[in-house]
């Protein structure tokens, strides 16, 4: 096949891609808001749920790869039943507070007993490019939430390169003030959306560059609260 050929091939897969995951978005519902989202900019939640504009075809496809590396733990899991390793995954939490729910399907969390081992262990797991030194808050707020389900399980976020499969785990104990925290931060966003008020936007380590609605963002005259 000739350059032009493969082009066409190319123009074609990425329409298909860009189709398919518009197909698997779900409409958001005011009132309902979940834990791997909240631990970051409120404004661009908001701003999800009142405009609700599309990623950047980069964006979507990280989003693929963690389908697939999703995908592959699921393989994993099945087997791992086979070596007398209860495992499960895909598990629904949801706690409401003030009729605000905070819903989250774990996808990619993995609750894990073992036959020769009491212990409970809830896993987070992430695919990233590269390995973290130590894992971000964000995640860890994430995975505090579901540990609020399951207080005397072990709780770790185990990164997973999508290149190399290369792994690194950090334990994370249970934290009652960071759920807490969690909760607060869904009501203060509900409270936004309802009364139509934009919150304060939150500099989490340049996500503002890669985020959709930077440039909505920037020109609004609010204060950047810087994060460190």
């Amino acid at each position: 096949m000739g350059i032009q050929g493969d082009a066409v091939i190319d123009v074609l897969f990425t329409e298909l891609i860009i189709k398919y995951l518009k197909s698997q978005k779900k409409d958001r519902i005011i009132g309902k808001y979940y834990p791997s989202e909240l631990p970051w900019c409120l404004r661009k939640i908001y701003y999800d749920y009142t405009i609700g504009k599309d990623k950047d075809l980069e964006s979507k496809l990280v989003m693929v790869s963690g389908t697939l590396m999703h995908s592959f733990i699921s393989d994993v899991l099945k087997f791992a039943r086979s070596e007398g390793i209860n495992a499960q995954s895909e598990v629904e939490y949801e706690y409401e507070k003030d009729g605000i729910i905070i819903s989250g399907k774990a996808d990619n969390v993995i609750l894990l007993r073992s036959e020769n081992d009491e212990n409970t262990y809830v896993v987070e797991i992430k695919s990233k490019s590269k390995l973290p030194d130590e894992p971000r808050i964000e995640h860890i707020m994430q995975l505090n939430f579901y540990l609020h389900f399951n207080p005397n399980a072990k709780g770790y976020l185990l990164y997973i390169t999508r290149d190399g499969f290369n792994m690194r785990a950090f334990e994370v104990n249970y934290n009652e003030e960071l759920f807490e925290k969690l909760v607060d931060r869904a009501i203060i966003l509900h409270n936004h959306i309802i009364n139509n008020t934009l919150p304060d936007a939150e500099y989490w380590h340049g996500e503002c560059l890669k985020c959709p609605y930077r440039n909505i963002c920037f020109s609004v005259k609010k204060s950047l609260n810087s994060q460190s």
